[in-house]
């Protein structure tokens, strides 16, 4: 399957899903990572970016009401959503941002004419409790609002016996969405959005088995861990503006413009050791405090046997982490930080044209041109250790601080062959090529001078689709 779709409120409401991550137990060949919001990785057919480095860029792109997410924010909450599409394989051909692997696609519902709303309530095991509510008003004839908000909460899968620790893996997550449409005429449409959320989890768990910990003698796997760091925990705070146009130039040529700026701060301090233990400290911590502008023009033709899609894209991201991992020694804490900063630049132009040469045979091909800069820095202070004399885990970086900067560019294309067997079944064959950037890892400054190769991937690609028996109500999961 080269694409997955999850259409309608009441169908997504069936998966039970929060975010990306609760779904992939629904989509072969795609795994949304672990339950961390703001260190997620998502994976498409085994290809996947595990590094949390904001000087690196995702295998998958996720796109969140026609605007590119990068991937601390990428796990948006799934409140008034019209459709979720994972579309597997290269797509530069088609989206605004380029990925190697795939894209994840979230469309919000638009404002509408028709005065509509709804109340709903979710109760749960481990205390689930969420409650989203939505209302949808014209204010004039060709003005339209719509606004929702959904907060969830949901204690841990297991019990922190440290007196006054929280649960791993608790959720508190707020977020909401106000949209407005206005109809300028038939022929153009304009709408402005503004969504957030306010995410307070708590951490990853984490069982230490070792002499004299909280589990000599006990099963590791029962449902209860100590972690025993105050204010351990997983934030997020989260916010975007999005303005789009859309204009029909005529019968048969349509332009949409897309304009966002998102920002975003994160926080994850988490016990990694997790023996209970004070003489066995390992914590680590986190920080992001980011911002990205995205624009894209995109044309959409049909005409006669061709159809095409073809436009442009630009954005900017500056972007701020901090690192911090810290050890208990001689009765201390010691922390050892580092310190990124980014700028970080991205164009590219795409095109993509199919020929349908009657009732069997249908073509297609695209070319996408990409090109991306980055300038990143490393600071490093020393640490004074009394036993080793000075850092053990980061290689001291002081004043100045390491900079570095470096561009990469690529053209990748695709080309894809179509035939209807019968009505009910379609087979393909195609290839096509996909690239993401290079960058840097925050936490080796050997980077600066070695920077991470850009990912480029070739795919090949037959396959046959069927509709085995249908239906009287109308499918959950579409797929193609």
């Amino acid at each position: 399957q080269r694409q997955m779709c999850i259409r309608d409120r009441q169908n997504l409401a069936n998966t039970g899903a929060l975010s990306i991550q609760d779904i992939d137990a629904f989509i072969p060949g795609f795994d949304s990572g672990d339950t961390s919001f703001t260190q997620n990785g998502i994976t498409i057919r085994g290809v996947s970016t595990p590094n949390i480095s904001t000087g690196g860029d995702p295998s998958v792109a996720t796109f969140y009401d026609d605007a590119y997410v990068p991937s601390a924010a990428a796990t948006v909450q799934f409140s008034d959503v019209a459709s979720i599409e994972v579309l597997k394989g290269p797509q530069g051909t088609l989206f605004g941002r380029n990925a190697s692997a795939g894209v994840v696609n979230i469309q919000p519902n638009k404002p509408s004419a028709d005065a509509d709303g709804f109340v709903s309530t979710r109760i749960g095991n481990y205390g689930l409790k969420r409650f989203e509510g939505m209302i949808n008003v014209p204010v004039t004839d060709n003005v339209f609002l719509r606004a929702n908000l959904l907060k969830n909460e949901r204690d841990g899968y297991q019990e922190n016996t440290i007196a006054g620790g929280r649960d791993p893996e608790e959720q508190s997550v707020i977020a909401g969405r106000l949209s407005l449409l206005w109809e300028a005429s038939e022929d153009t449409t304009a709408q402005f959005s503004f969504d957030f959320d306010d995410i307070d989890n708590g951490a990853q768990q984490a069982i230490g088995v070792i002499e004299g910990s909280a589990y000599t003698g006990k099963d590791p796997f029962d449902e209860e861990v100590q972690h025993d760091v105050q204010a351990e925990g997983e934030t997020r705070k989260n916010y975007a503006y999005n303005a789009k146009l859309f204009h029909d130039i005529n019968d048969e040529l349509a332009v949409k413009v897309v304009a966002s700026y998102r920002e975003w701060e994160t926080y994850n301090l988490q016990d990694e050791d997790g023996t209970g233990l004070v003489g066995t400290n390992l914590i680590t911590n986190n920080i992001e405090d980011s911002d990205i502008f995205y624009s894209e023009v995109q044309f959409n033709y049909t005409g006669g046997d061709f159809t095409a899609v073809f436009g442009a894209n630009y954005s900017t991201e500056d972007v701020f982490q901090n690192t911090d991992v810290s050890t208990f020694s001689l009765g201390d804490i010691l922390t050892e930080r580092v310190e990124n900063t980014g700028d970080f630049s991205n164009y590219g132009a795409y095109g993509d044209l199919t020929y349908d040469m009657g009732d069997r045979w249908t073509f297609s091909a695209g070319l996408r041109y990409s090109h991306d800069e980055k300038d990143f820095t490393w600071l490093i202070p020393d640490t004074t250790n009394p036993v080793l004399g000075g850092n053990i885990i980061f290689t001291p970086v002081t004043d100045p601080k390491v900079e570095a900067s470096e561009s990469w560019s690529k053209v990748t294309g695709r080309a894809l062959a179509k035939y209807q067997i019968s009505d009910n079944a379609m087979t393909y064959l195609s290839y096509s090529t996909g690239y993401k950037s290079g960058g840097y890892d925050s936490l080796s400054v050997f980077t600066a001078t070695d920077p991470l190769d850009p990912e480029e991937t070739t795919s090949y690609e037959w396959g046959i689709n069927c509709l085995l028996y249908t239906s009287p109500s109308p499918r959950d999961v579409e797929e193609s």
